[in-house]
């Protein structure tokens, strides 16, 4: 947009973008646009712009911004607050790619889009991975795989080269590609990862890097089955399962929202496809090992509706709407009480520690992670900043409650309220008290 405005192109010009926010909307009307659409628009560039040219539109519906935020605040953290550095229960294949890269050239092959091109491709083949640190590409950690994908080793430093030889000699399967350098014993070498039109964006272009890839990991797909801990019938085809666990808890988490054919996100990204459903509905049958036993709840799910029905050999099925993920908790002991407590006592300019704990029914704290939805409530109803998400771990948490000197102190009447729903369970608790 400054190239345009300076070459004074924009005079009585009709600007599209993607993107528009209050700069580039600055820009559109100093330099005469006459109209300006976009995808998606801000609430102020909007109004900036419609007292400053003939005609504006924003293609993404009016609430756009609003129910973007809720998306963010009621879905989105909540897992993301819960799975959070938790690690991936042990996948069969890592993907190991070379920091040193760079050295050799790297990024004339197009370093980050080769390695996310790859990412993607084991994702559509419905196969779980972990991707490795460098600190992590060592002989000790590859040993835990069935197979470590180690593309663009064409520079390799001593270290790393007698890492996978240790590797390969040990028993796990490396996969290289054209660029390697490296001769080592129980290698698969896939030259087609070579792709010279890797560069250019037909459509697929990127995705042709990762067929052969592809095509290997399907072909052995159904014997790591056997060893993973949860997986889902529909992966490769549209969907993706993987699994973490903390603490003797566990999380089986599935995403609807794969592209199993060759018009995947590479391919689409400079395309009007970038913009439809990535996915249709479906029902999706996954099975968890090791199940029997164990309770197995829904986290935060749309309708309020926890449960979960294992059915034989550890099947659940649920409903997925395009695009949506759902994450299965699963832990050793059902938790049988939220409970809330305040250490301290509530003054008005003052703080006071608020105690959250969810035991099971034998009193022993919840083991794992957990994350509550907190609703801090002042007398006249409004709600206090502290309102949130609070995380628990191993059954206890806190979180500091902090008054003005202004505020309502309450009364018998008008007090002061707590509510708390564990997101796992939907076990709740309130409290309630006066500021003194």
């Amino acid at each position: 947009l400054l190239k345009l405005f300076d070459e004074r192109k924009l005079v009585d010009a009709i600007v599209v973008d993607k993107v528009i926010g209050r700069a580039a909307a600055a820009i559109c009307a100093a330099g005469g646009a006459r109209k300006v659409v976009a995808a998606v628009m801000s609430r102020d560039a909007k109004a900036f712009l419609a007292s400053s040219t003939n005609c504006v539109t924003c293609i993404a519906e009016p609430d756009t911004v609003e129910r973007f935020g809720a998306f963010m605040s009621e879905r989105f953290l909540p897992a993301a607050y819960l799975l959070r550095n938790v690690p991936n229960v042990c996948a069969p294949v890592a993907l190991a790619p070379s920091w040193n890269v760079a050295l050799g050239g790297g990024f004339r092959w197009g370093y980050w889009h080769f390695h996310e091109a790859l990412k993607q491709t084991l994702v559509r083949a419905g196969v779980p991975f972990d991707v490795l640190r460098e600190s992590e590409q060592t002989a000790s950690v590859y040993s835990r795989y069935g197979a470590v994908v180690a593309p663009m080793r064409n520079f390799a430093t001593r270290a790393e080269r007698e890492a996978l030889a240790a590797a390969a000699e040990g028993g796990t399967e490396l996969v290289l590609d054209s660029h390697s350098k490296l001769d080592l014993t129980n290698a698969t070498v896939l030259a087609d990862l070579r792709n010279e039109d890797r560069l250019a964006h037909p459509p697929g272009g990127k995705e042709k890097m990762g067929r052969p890839l592809r095509a290997w990991a399907l072909a052995r797909r159904d014997a790591w089955r056997k060893g993973m801990a949860a997986w889902s019938e529909e992966d490769g085809d549209g969907s993706y399962t993987f699994a973490k666990e903390l603490d003797g808890m566990r999380f089986v988490i599935v995403v609807n929202d794969t592209r199993a054919d060759d018009r995947g996100i590479f391919g689409t990204f400079c395309t009007n496809d970038w913009y439809r459903p990535l996915c249709a509905a479906r029902r999706i049958r996954t099975h968890l090992r090791d199940a029997a036993g164990l309770t197995v709840t829904l986290f935060n799910p749309t309708d309020g509706n926890h449960a979960v029905t294992v059915g034989r050999e550890g099947v659940v099925e649920g409903d997925f709407a395009p695009g949506e993920s759902k994450v299965y908790c699963l832990a050793s002991r059902p938790p049988a009480e939220l409970s809330l407590g305040l250490r301290g006592e509530p003054c008005v300019g003052g703080k006071v520690e608020l105690a959250l704990s969810l035991v099971a029914k034998d009193g022993s704290p919840q083991r794992g992670r957990q994350v509550v939805r907190l609703r801090v409530r002042r007398p006249d109803g409004s709600a206090a900043d502290e309102s949130g998400l609070a995380v628990l771990s191993g059954g206890t948490g806190s979180v500091v409650l902090r008054f003005a000197h202004d505020d309502e102190r309450g009364s018998f009447f008008r007090k002061w309220k707590v509510e708390a729903e564990d997101l796992a369970t939907g076990l709740t608790a309130d409290l309630s008290f006066a500021l003194k």
